[in-house]
Formats: C-alpha cells, structure tokens, sequence
C-alpha cells in the first residue's frame, strides 16, 4: 500500500505490510521513505526532497523548539508486543532549531510524604509512557543546512547562532533509558553574541564542539571564541611611556565557553599576537591576574580601550575611573546568577569581592582579595583579603550569627597584627507598633491559647528542578549545587 503525505508541498511515501491469521498473531511491517521522490509523484514541487519533521513553538519545559526538514527513511517492525524502530535523517536547507537555557519547570514539595485525594488522584498523577518492548534507533546527520540558536538570556540575546556538522544517535535500551551520543561542530561562520549588561559584542566562533555522552539533558559545551579590536592603544596601560610600536595593536579579546550546555563556564585571555615582546609582557602580566584580567577584558569590550595598570595611575587622575569602575562592575554582576562579584579600582590597590549563598540562601559566605601598593614599611604591594560568614538562624533572618576575618590595612598603631577576628550574634526586625514586634508577639505567645496565637509559623515549599524529559527518574538535588 503507497500513500503519499504531504506538509506545506513536501512529500514522502509510505509503505504498508500486515499479515496476521484471523486478527490474531500479527505481524506488521511500515516503511515512511522521504527520500527524494519528485519521480514518483504527480505533485511537481521543488521541495519535494525534503519532509518536515518538526514544526512547534516555545513551550516552557521543552528542550527545543522549531522548525526542521529532512531526508531519509524510517523503518517499523513489530508484532503485538514488540516494535523495532529504525530511523535515519539528514537534515536539510530551511530547518531552524532554538535550544533555550532558560525556562526550567519546578515542583513544589512540602515533605517526603505527599497525599492525594481520590478525587484529584488521575488529573495529578500523570501517567507515565511504557516504552517495554520498544527497540528505538535514531541517527541523525546534522549538516551546515540547518540553523541552530542556543539561547541562554532571550532579554538581552546573549546566544550561539551556529551552523554545525555531525553525526548523533538516540537510542532506546532495554530499561526505558534514552541515550543520545555524537558530536556536533560548530562551523566558521558561527557567532556568539555575548551580553553581560553595557558590554555587548558578537564574538566569532574560533573552533567549538557539543559532546553528548548518553543523557540527554546534558551536553558538554567547549567553544572558543574571539573579538576583535584592529588599533588598540597599549600604551594606555603604562601612561607616561613612549613606544610607537605598542599605539596601534590588533588585540583579541578570547572567550571560552566550557561545561555543561545549560550553563557554561566562562573564561577570559586577552591576546596581541602582533605586538612586539614588550607588549606581549604586558598581556601575560594581565592574563595572570584575574582582578586585572577582569577590569582590562570588560575595558575594552565597553569603551574599546585598555586602562592604566594597576600603580601606574597618578592620583589626580584616580576620579577618572569611578565611571570605568561602574561600568565594569555592572557587567560582572550579571557574570554568574549564583555568584556576586563587584570590582574596586583605585590608585593603589585594585580588589575583588565575591559573595555566594548556601543552604538555601541561609549561609551567606563573603571574600573579598587584591593588592594594595601603599602599606607602610613595605617595599613591595602586599596582599590583602577578608572573610565574612553570616548564617541567618530563623528564615526570616531576624536572628543572626556572624563571623569574621578582616585585614588591617589602615591603623596607626604599629604593634596591631595584619589581621582581625570575631563573632556575634544579631537580632533586626522593622516594625510599627507593638502589634508588628514579632519578637514581643512570640513571647506572649507562650502564655496564649492555641487559637489566639499571633505569630504563625508556616513551613517554607522547596522548589525542585525538573527535568525536560519526563520519562526520566527525577533526581533531587539542592538549589545551590
């Protein structure tokens, strides 16, 4: 039996085979060819080798979205209780697949135990695909003729937009796992357009590969890319200096993207592969100072110019920075969701704070580190850092305990060591009357019945992530992992 199907004028034929005795013991054969079959068809398109195969929109909790054409065959074989199921695609001109990094789905928990009413029990408690006696192989050939976009902020476009090449297979095993392994190559051609607040540039796409190993859900990303600015002025970073070869120098600004696909690392190198060995010293001292990496980096992706070192700058020209400094630091402060960052530039230190939440946002670790050039009775610049750990006892975060560690860098005392330690214990709560004093309400608490009580205390829902594919054991992990 030949059946010709056809979407938006594009053709395949399928092909039909049931035997059986009396209904019973069936056995049945389907073959789906969307090869190209113009010569077979009365219907004279040009598409007419090619078939879609996915055409949908965004939907929150979907992998990926779009629209896809192909060639190639597919082939069922089964009986009542078992099905093989063979597919192999090449993708072809006009497809376009967005992967958005954002979006994930979440589950609300209250406890370990969750009980469902009757009534509520079928609408609740999705039922779940049996894929028992499914032999599922999938191979796809992924060629330049396809788009893909890798979204991770759809506001402010920050995305891979990338033509790539390989080979993936999907399959099926025996215990209802999907597993999809292959590698993909992100071509030349291919751009990164990195956004992080007021630095926004499209960044080419210097070599890159997506690696899946069996899971679906995750890939490993490792993608080098670079922007290029043609005549920077080096000699911006040592004012006062005089050296014609270091005023006009092609300069790389190199991003590498490394980890998992929905959410990479970022790295940054700074490179000047034209300049003279003076400058290429320059660079290396700056690629090996993360402070300084940073402030350089964000330079010249904002105003398209280095900064002075760090020492090198004359205190009447300090004020000079304040807008460099809150320019950068507001590009840093959308460098990680889980992480604050905040950068400090002045005439004779530079320093970076970090600041990270754990046990969901109850333990607030703060660190901060640089180089300061102006510490009494030393000749060289001196390190300095302080650590801060705040834990808030009640999740209202009224009640707090902190400990810390601070550098003594400004004391008139000689005898006072670099160093600072102590702890405490803390109470803060606003209020407007004595009705809003949650602290006084408690206690009076004690001394009430049950149903006069005030203050109420509510158990906080967790939040778990999901994953995208629901035919997959959920895993429970932390939201700070």
């Amino acid at each position: 039996m030949y059946i010709f199907l056809g979407w938006n004028g594009n053709n395949a034929r399928l092909l039909l085979s049931v035997l059986h005795e009396n209904f019973r013991n069936i056995n049945y054969e389907i073959n789906l060819d969307f090869e190209n079959n113009k010569q077979d068809s009365d219907v004279s398109s040009a598409n007419s080798n090619k078939f879609m195969v996915l055409n949908t929109k965004y939907k929150e909790g979907e992998p990926y979205y779009g629209k896809a054409y192909a060639q190639g065959h597919a082939q069922i074989i089964g009986t009542d209780s078992k099905a093989k199921i063979l597919v192999d695609l090449t993708t072809k001109k006009g497809s376009k697949v967005v992967f958005p990094m954002f979006g994930t789905s979440e589950l609300e928990n209250e406890s370990i135990i969750n009980f469902i009413s009757k009534e509520k029990k079928d609408e609740e408690t999705p039922t779940k695909i049996n894929y028992s006696g499914v032999d599922l192989k999938i191979g796809f050939h992924v060629t330049p003729d396809a788009d893909i976009r890798i979204v991770f902020n759809e506001q402010t476009q920050d995305e891979i937009k990338a033509k790539t090449q390989g080979n993936l297979n999907l399959t099926l095993d025996a215990y209802n796992q999907l597993n999809l392994t292959g590698v993909l190559k992100l071509l030349p051609g291919s751009i990164y357009n990195f956004t992080l607040g007021p630095a926004k540039k499209p960044f080419e796409i210097v070599s890159g590969t997506i690696l899946w190993n069996g899971n679906v859900e995750h890939a490993d990303l490792d993608v080098l890319t670079s922007y290029t600015i043609k005549n920077a002025n080096m000699l911006e970073l040592i004012p006062g200096q005089n050296n014609d070869a270091l005023v006009r120098q092609k300069t790389q600004c190199l991003i590498l993207l490394k980890g998992d696909l929905s959410n990479p690392q970022l790295s940054f190198k700074i490179d000047v592969p034209l300049a003279p060995e003076e400058g290429k010293a320059l660079i290396s001292r700056i690629n090996a100072d993360e402070a300084e990496l940073n402030k350089q980096f964000f330079s010249l992706m904002i105003f398209n110019k280095f900064q002075p070192l760090n020492g090198t700058l004359s205190a009447n020209e300090s004020a000079a920075l304040d807008l460099v400094e809150s320019q950068i630091n507001a590009a840093l402060s959308q460098l990680s969701k889980s992480y604050q960052v905040k950068m400090d530039i002045g005439t004779t230190n530079v320093s970076t704070s970090v600041q990270k939440a754990f046990l969901n946002d109850r333990l607030i670790i703060s660190g901060s580190f640089g180089v300061n050039n102006n510490l009494q009775g030393a000749s060289t610049g001196g390190l300095t850092g302080d650590v801060s750990m705040e834990y808030l006892v009640n999740p209202s975060g009224t009640f707090r305990v902190n400990a810390f560690n601070r550098s003594n860098g400004n004391t008139v005392k000689e005898n006072t060591g670099p160093f600072t330690q102590g702890a405490g214990l803390s109470y803060h709560e606003d209020f407007n009357n004595k009705k809003d004093f949650m602290l006084m309400q408690t206690f009076f608490d004690l001394f009430r019945k049950k149903e006069n009580k005030v203050v109420q205390f509510t158990k906080k829902k967790q939040k778990t992530k999901v994953p995208t594919l629901t035919d997959q054991p959920i895993e429970r992990k932390e939201e700070n992992e």
